[in-house]
């Protein structure tokens, strides 16, 4: 092949190749930084989702709980010591309409006067729930006792103590309100007004419900954080005992789509 026949071969077919290799790398590495800029965004946007996600259901279960409890009929049958007024009205009902595992209603010197724990196979201890509602119900009494109204708005009906915890060895929303009168035509003792307790576990069907409402698959609680790259998590902080757990889940990832685009482009 002379001088000029090879120099038509490099135009024809090596330069042409060459600048096609050059922008598929280019474009590859423009591909690969992209990905990984998009992951970044999705898993930060799936953190503040979960944190939003328990955020919302730890209000949730405190405004179910003002639908029964700031009520002048729920002050006087709590006073009354009527429990089958209050299996129907702030237990059964509860767990029927909203959902709540346990619900317990305490007098002012915080000794159960009801309970109610939703059928389950992780059975329950009493000694189990006192651990994670006393610390609130203390709380709560104390801020009752000094007249203590913050918070309150026209949504929020009374003043409430919530805490991320474990009842037993399952996560869980524990929230105490006070029985209050919903009219104030009851005279009540700041401080000396019943206790409602709220218990909503995090697990089972939580954990379904937030996958099929958000598309989150394989949602964990643990005690600690995923050391593998393909899972992402949020720390969820209990203030009785102030502890750290965590929440996670499969990061969002874009790399099957660029998997997708190699095969297009031809890269091994």
């Amino acid at each position: 092949m002379n001088r000029q026949a090879r120099s038509q071969w490099v135009l024809k077919w090596v330069l042409p190749a060459a600048t096609s290799l050059i922008i598929g790398c280019v474009l590859f590495g423009t591909l690969q930084w992209a990905a990984a800029q998009t992951d970044m965004v999705a898993e930060a946007r799936q953190r503040d989702l979960v944190t939003l996600i328990v955020s919302k259901m730890q209000a949730s279960v405190a405004h179910d709980q003002e639908s029964a409890t700031v009520w002048d009929d729920a002050v006087r049958k709590t006073d009354a010591r009527d429990v089958e007024w209050l299996r129907s009205n702030l237990g059964d009902w509860m767990h029927t309409y909203f959902g709540h595992d346990v619900a317990v209603v305490l007098s002012s010197d915080r000794n159960p006067i009801y309970e109610f724990i939703a059928p389950s196979d992780n059975a329950l201890t009493p000694d189990d729930l006192r651990v994670a509602y006393l610390p609130l119900a203390d709380a709560l009494q104390q801020r009752l006792a000094a007249s203590d109204t913050e918070g309150i708005t026209d949504r929020v009906l009374s003043i409430g103590e919530s805490d991320l915890t474990h009842v037993g060895r399952r996560p869980a929303v524990v929230s105490v309100k006070p029985i209050v009168s919903d009219t104030g035509d009851i005279e009540q003792q700041p401080g000396g007004q019943n206790l409602h307790v709220a218990v909503r576990f995090l697990d089972q069907s939580f954990v379904s419900e937030i996958g099929k409402d958000y598309q989150f698959s394989e949602m964990q609680f643990s005690d600690n954080a995923p050391t593998d790259a393909e899972h992402s998590f949020v720390p969820l902080t209990s203030r009785y005992p102030r502890s750290e757990r965590t929440i996670s889940f499969p990061k969002c990832s874009s790399r099957i789509t660029l998997r997708q685009m190699r095969s297009t482009l031809s890269f091994p």
